[in-house]
């Protein structure tokens, strides 16, 4: 188990994924219906689940696709919802989702998610 956890924290993140899930955190906290958003804490757990997420797919880089794959599960108790959306399941669903995509619409707007995801390559001298 331990190897496995090893190999997973060895997936690279590019800057962008961090920007990413950095502008998701920021937007839990920002939502009028999310009383409570995604802690640093919660933050630090979508980072580790979405390398998981990755690494199950059998890759050492991360993809935004990684980040949505997870967000939901990961994010579903650590957030607290607005009285509304916490007593329509439906609601809070499309809270998370919404704030999902609009994070990443914003970052692919203005540009962010143009470079690449894999890891840079070294040149041998």
């Amino acid at each position: 188990v331990v190897d496995l956890q090893d190999q997973v924290q060895k997936v690279y993140m590019a800057d962008s994924i961090l920007n990413y899930i950095a502008t998701l955190a920021e937007a839990t906290r920002n939502h009028p219906m999310i009383t409570l958003g995604l802690s640093p804490r919660g933050t630090l757990a979508l980072c580790r689940m979405t390398k998981a997420a990755a690494f199950m797919e059998e890759r050492d880089y991360v993809i935004p696709e990684d980040v949505k794959k997870v967000f939901t599960d990961v994010t579903a108790h650590r957030m607290i919802l607005d009285s509304r959306a916490r007593y329509d399941t439906f609601v809070g669903m499309g809270i998370k989702t919404l704030v999902l995509w609009m994070a990443f619409a914003l970052l692919l707007l203005a540009g962010i998610f143009s470079v690449a995801f894999h890891k840079p390559k070294v040149q041998k001298k």
